[in-house]
């Protein structure tokens, strides 16, 4: 059995899925995600994943977003470098609870972390799953975090 919602969204690199253990065997998820080479768990539901820390084999990273919500862009920014970073490294996943509002934002957001407009970000995780991003505000979010991304950097660029 494949984890529910699971995706590539960048090959081999970035992917979404709902939460492991949801609906199989914790073990028996873990297990499909070390096949894929998955070396590090985003979790962006409210509590972490029971278990999932003490399994071992991952990197576990928690951060925490209401469901249907959307994070601080400024912690979204400091998360998608890390998600960057890791990327470069290894496979990381990305997972909510159903897989799809809260991942599908954070995975447009590191897209436009990695040089995406906001509009080509959601036309891309949308072809891969028409369900990511469920709310108008999440799509909101995504384009003011492009807007807060570019003044990041022009104000970054200003101080050299």
């Amino acid at each position: 059995m494949m984890l529910p919602a699971f995706n590539w969204i960048v090959d081999r690199r970035l992917a979404g899925s709902g939460r492991p253990g949801l609906l199989a065997e914790l073990d028996e998820d873990l297990e499909f995600l070390t096949r894929q080479g998955i070396a590090t768990i985003v979790t962006l539901t409210e509590k972490p994943v029971p278990g999932l820390a003490e399994h071992g084999g991952f990197e576990c990273v928690h951060f925490p977003i209401p469901d249907m919500g959307f994070p601080m862009p400024r912690d979204c920014a400091r998360l998608c470098r890390e998600v960057v970073e890791r990327v470069e490294e290894s496979p990381v996943l990305l997972h909510c609870r159903a897989g799809l509002g809260r991942t599908g934002t954070i995975a447009a957001c590191c897209l436009v972390a990695m040089g995406s407009t906001a509009s080509s970000a959601l036309l891309r995780i949308r072809s891969i799953n028409r369900y990511y991003v469920q709310t108008t505000s999440q799509e909101r979010f995504i384009h003011h975090f492009a807007d807060y991304l570019a003044r990041e950097q022009a104000e970054g660029d200003g101080a050299r």
